[in-house]
């Protein structure tokens, strides 16, 4: 098959990582695989197409200041000339285009070319007061009417966005995805009881805006922390709660328990993780949040880490609470006591990490991008172009 993915912003952009795996692994499992996108080094764009991992990524070189901006109209434009030039070269059979504003309406070119297949890919909807939600929800729906097919990312937004129980063959969840073969799992097999309690090393990776609320549990860190001097949690990402942060570490004059790294490429996360021990999968349960499944978690269960994840309906999407991690209200007494067993209970058996370890790096093989593209995209794929008439 001759597919070609569509998004607004940069290919292997932290922003995008969600949908870049899906490119490779359809490369991998023999297909052939071009990406249409947003330029991320606007001064080191030297041809319009580039090889990446045998996907061939088509960048365009240009600024979108908003996803309602002129910017954002000129994309639309190079997204549908260079549609047209590929498929003139090579007929496309499937066009996947990843949701933004009016995808359908000025992305789709001439349908004088019905032999290709389009799908909409659903990352998220804007659930920030009811009157976004509400309008968010019929952009998407009416969005889906231009395409063959909808993804919608898991289970529990597509029921939000479509409706729980409702059978439409036009539309599927989607699992998100981690390339496991990036990561590095940790062998806790070689650590001899007592010393893994000794020192313990969180991790959180993400956004620490306000929304995120990440200080509630940082508090309730450091509430351990003030009892336990062998944890430390570092911080990787940015945000306005940053400072805040590193002004209570300072009033608790233990600073030293956190190290901010700040935003990274995201071909660094591996190399952070496998110098860790504990993924903090710290999701507020709000509407805005609480259904999307988080990239950070599976992607700490990739690395083997013992993973302490909010209980919401994303994170349940992988965390099986003592079996391959913990859940844990959202509150930050709740993360304190969360913490807290974890350091005195769970962490004094080596026994007990290497089983948590292990049985999080198997739940991550079945997430693994290669999984998905071979098991939930292709065969919809094959399906849509069965009843092709070329």
């Amino acid at each position: 098959m001759n597919i070609v993915l569509v998004q607004a912003s940069p290919y292997l952009g932290v922003s995008s990582t969600a949908y870049n795996g899906y490119a490779q692994a359809l490369s991998e499992i023999g297909q052939h695989v071009s990406v249409i996108c947003v330029a991320s080094d606007k001064t080191n764009v030297q041809s319009d197409v580039k090889t990446i991992a045998g996907v061939d990524v088509y960048e365009w070189n240009g600024r979108i200041a908003s996803k309602y901006s002129f910017g954002m109209m000129k994309f639309r434009q190079y997204c549908k000339a260079v549609l047209t030039e590929l498929d003139n070269k090579r007929k496309i059979d499937v066009c996947q285009i990843k949701a933004f504003p009016n995808t359908g309406i000025f992305i789709l070119p001439p349908l004088s070319r019905p032999h290709i297949k389009y799908c909409l890919d659903v990352r998220s909807c804007a659930i920030r007061n009811r009157f976004n939600f509400i309008l968010s929800k019929i952009t998407i729906k009416l969005q889906s009417k231009f395409f063959d097919h909808t993804f919608v990312l898991g289970e529990d937004l597509k029921n939000l966005l479509f409706g729980a129980g409702k059978v439409d063959q036009a539309i599927s969840a989607i699992n998100l995805g981690v390339n496991t073969s990036n990561y590095k799992i940790k062998h806790y097999s070689e650590l001899d009881s007592p010393t893994v309690a000794n020192k313990i090393k969180f991790v959180y990776v993400g956004a620490m805006g306000n929304k995120r609320n990440v200080i509630d549990f940082v508090k309730a860190f450091l509430r351990v922390r003030l009892e336990n001097s062998q944890i430390s949690l570092s911080l990787v990402g940015s945000g306005a709660q940053v400072a805040a942060i590193q002004h209570l570490a300072e009033k608790l004059n233990v600073s030293d328990a956190i190290n901010y790294i700040g935003s990274v490429p995201h071909e660094r996360i591996p190399h952070i993780l496998a110098d860790c021990d504990v993924g903090v999968a710290y999701v507020p349960n709000t509407p805005e949040f609480a259904d999307q499944p988080p990239t950070k978690t599976i992607e700490y269960m990739a690395a083997g880490l013992v993973v302490l994840a909010t209980d919401t309906a994303g994170n349940r999407q992988f965390v099986s609470s003592g079996k391959n991690g913990f859940l844990h209200g959202d509150s930050e007494e709740d993360s304190f006591l969360a913490i807290k067993k974890l350091v005195e209970t769970e962490f004094i058996s080596p026994d007990r990490i290497k089983q948590l370890s292990l049985a999080a790096s198997e739940t991550a093989k079945v997430f693994d991008y290669k999984s998905i593209a071979k098991n939930e995209l292709q065969p919809i794929y094959k399906a849509l172009l069965m009843d092709r008439n070329d």
